[in-house]
C-alpha cells in the first residue's frame, strides 16, 4: 500500500497552549485503518482537528502530494471528512436534511437536487439508520447522533476519513457497524484515522495503531507492535497481560493499576479481569 498521509513537525492547539509539539509520524498508508489511542488529553481529537483544519496547526501534513496545511479550508473539505465526537445542539433539522446539508457543503459542480438526496439516503442506509431519515436531530439518542454525525463526514466520500471517537455511544452491534464501514471504506483505497478508547476494538479493527501520550509517539505499529504489556504499563498505568487472539489478534486484559488503588481499567477502554462493571 503506498503511503497516503504523513505528518512532519506538526504543532497544534490553541494560540497560548499548543498540545502537540513537533509531532512526527511515519507514513500511514491508504488502504488502511489506523487507530489513534491513548489517555485522556494525549492530543487524539487535537490531531485530527488540525488535518482538518479546525485549530491553529504549523509544520507539513502531506496527503499524497499535498499538504493540507497549505489548502483554502474548502478545497480541504473535498478531501477530508471530519466526525467529531459530538453533534451540535439544537440545530433545527431533521437527519436526512443534515446529511444533505453536509454533503452540499462541497457539492460537485452539475449534480442536482435529487442526486445529493440519493447520496444521503445510501449513507444513511449504509449504516442501517435510513429509518431515522425523517426524524428530528432533537428526537435522537446519543447513539443515534453519532451515527447520523458519521454519515454526514462519510456523504461526500473523501479520501482522508478522521472519526474521533466514533464507538463511544453506540451498542455492541452499532460499534461493529461502525468498524465494518470504516474496514470498507478503506478497502477502496482511502485513508481512515480513527480515535478509540477501547484498545480490543483497535486491535480487532486496525492495521495500524497509533499511541499518543502527552502529545507525543509513545507507540506506533501494528497492533501486537503498540499494544504491549510495557507501553500500558508506561502509559496508562496499568498491569495488564497480551493474550493471543484469533489470527494473531491481540487480546488486552488489564489487572489493575500501578500507581492508585482501584482499577484503572476503564482509563485503557478494556474491563480488568474478573470483573462485573455494567
Amino acid at each position: 500500500m503506498r503511503a497516503a498521509l504523513t505528518i512532519e513537525r506538526l504543532t497544534a492547539g490553541y494560540p497560548r497552549r499548543p498540545v502537540l509539539r513537533d509531532l512526527s509520524l511515519p507514513p500511514l498508508p491508504a488502504g488502511a485503518v489506523t487507530a489513534l489511542t491513548g489517555p485522556n488529553a494525549a492530543g487524539k481529537s487535537t490531531l485530527l482537528k488540525a488535518l482538518a483544519g479546525l485549530v491553529r496547526a504549523e509544520g507539513r501534513v502531506m496527503f499524497g502530494d499535498v499538504d493540507l496545511l497549505r489548502l483554502p479550508l474548502v478545497a480541504r473539505a473535498d478531501l477530508v471528512g471530519f466526525m467529531p465526537q459530538a453533534l451540535p445542539q439544537g440545530v433545527a433539522l431533521s437527519v436526512l436534511e443534515s446529511v444533505v446539508a453536509a454533503f452540499e457543503a462541497s457539492r460537485p459542480d452539475g449534480l442536482a437536487d435529487a442526486d445529493a438526496t440519493r447520496r444521503a439516503v445510501a449513507t444513511l442506509d449504509r449504516l442501517g439508520i435510513v429509518d431515522l431519515a425523517l426524524d428530528g436531530l432533537d428526537q435522537l439518542s446519543g447513539g443515534q447522533r453519532q451515527l447520523v454525525s458519521l454519515a454526514q463526514a462519510l456523504v461526500r466520500e473523501p479520501r482522508l476519513l478522521l472519526l474521533d471517537e466514533p464507538t463511544s455511544a453506540l451498542d455492541l452491534r452499532h460499534q461493529v457497524t461502525v468498524m465494518e464501514a470504516a474496514r470498507s471504506l478503506a478497502a477502496e483505497g482511502r485513508t481512515v484515522v480513527v480515535v478509540l478508547h477501547d484498545l480490543n476494538l483497535a486491535a480487532r479493527w486496525a492495521e495500524r495503531v497509533v499511541v499518543l501520550d502527552h502529545g507525543r509517539v509513545a507507540a506506533n505499529g501494528t497492533p501486537a507492535q503498540a499494544l504491549t504489556a510495557e507501553t500500558l504499563a508506561s502509559v496508562w498505568g496499568v498491569a495488564a497481560r497480551i493474550a493471543p487472539g484469533p489470527n494473531g489478534v491481540p487480546h488486552v486484559v488489564v489487572e489493575g493499576a500501578l500507581d492508585a488503588p482501584h482499577s484503572a481499567a476503564t482509563a485503557a477502554g478494556v474491563p480488568p479481569e474478573n470483573s462485573t462493571a455494567a
